[in-house]
């Protein structure tokens, strides 16, 4: 299946799922069972389109999970509507309409973080094929600023493009991470907001309503780290797809040991180092397979990657 003809039919699919993700409980039911395959779809693509793999698998999931959440919506919604909610990286159940206009501070974030991803970019093909410890070090510190880019790009360029339409949403796609204090805070405030508030929704507070938060948060990081293993399973293989998931994996356990570590009483600047580290540390379980598969494969051996 060509990337075109996987889009189209994810497309149609979308549409009928969102289309029927309302009214009785076996429509909604029916929702979620028409979506769930699509995730199938990039095992059908060409094999060495690995960028293209991972992207048609992730997709997939992130569509799940925005029928998921129109399939437990109560309040009523036009069916545009509901099949516009499966395409958007924002959730338009939180739109306001407001004055159309020009955002400059977005626009100007977006020109930073653009330049800052391209000399990441830059670097990384820098330190390609060099297996020296120094290149594995700059290799890594410079996928790191590439996703943080690539992210908050991303974040500016939808909040340009929502007051360009006279759309506006509290609640953003990113919230500077780099001021986190504590993981728990990194992930759960800061980071990927749409994605951690429906985590939180959806894993999260169904088990701590019940006295359940510890599985909770498992849930909720065994999730994310499903999320991410399914497209490296499809583009790479079991064993970079493991080391994925191991990555958000040791996330929960980080985020589980603040409260016994007492965090919040650590002086501020222990606080950041507590955090940096805990991100940067594992980041190479996730940095690799997103490396390899646009094109920057690891200049040596590495255990997880097969």
């Amino acid at each position: 299946m060509t990337p075109v003809a996987w889009l189209l039919a994810v497309l149609v699919v979308a549409a009928l799922a969102a289309v029927t993700a309302s009214g009785p409980s076996w429509r909604r039911v029916v929702a979620l069972v028409l979506v769930a395959p699509t995730a199938a779809f990039a095992y059908f693509m060409p094999a060495g389109a690995l960028f293209e793999r991972a992207l048609a698998a992730l997709y997939s999931i992130l569509m799940f999970m925005r029928v998921l959440d129109l399939a437990t919506e109560r309040g009523p919604m036009p069916w545009w509507q509901r099949a516009l909610h499966c395409f958007s990286l924002a959730d338009t159940r939180r739109f306001e309409r407001g004055p159309r206009q020009l955002h400059v501070s977005a626009l100007g974030w977006l020109a930073f973080y653009a330049a800052l991803g391209t000399g990441a970019v830059a670097l990384l093909h820098l330190v390609d094929g060099n297996a020296a410890p120094w290149a594995w070090g700059l290799r890594w510190l410079a996928g790191c600023a590439l996703i943080y880019a690539v992210m908050d790009a991303t974040a500016a360029a939808a909040r340009l493009i929502h007051h360009a339409l006279g759309l506006r949403t509290r609640l953003h796609l990113q919230n500077a991470p780099i001021l986190s204090r504590s993981l728990g805070e990194f992930w759960g405030r800061r980071w990927n907001g749409p994605v951690s508030r429906w985590l939180s929704a959806h894993c999260f507070w169904p088990l701590a309503r019940r006295g359940h938060a510890r599985w909770g948060l498992l849930a909720a990081f065994a999730w994310s780290a499903l999320v991410h293993f399914l497209p490296v399973l499809a583009s790479l293989g079991w064993r970079p797809a493991f080391g994925m998931a191991g990555f958000f994996l040791l996330q929960a356990v980080l985020v589980a040991a603040e409260r016994p570590l007492r965090l919040v009483r650590w002086p501020r600047w222990a606080q950041h180092i507590w955090t940096i580290a805990g991100v940067l540390g594992p980041c190479p379980l996730f940095l690799e397979p997103v490396l390899t598969a646009i094109g920057l494969p690891a200049p040596g051996p590495l255990l997880w990657m097969g």
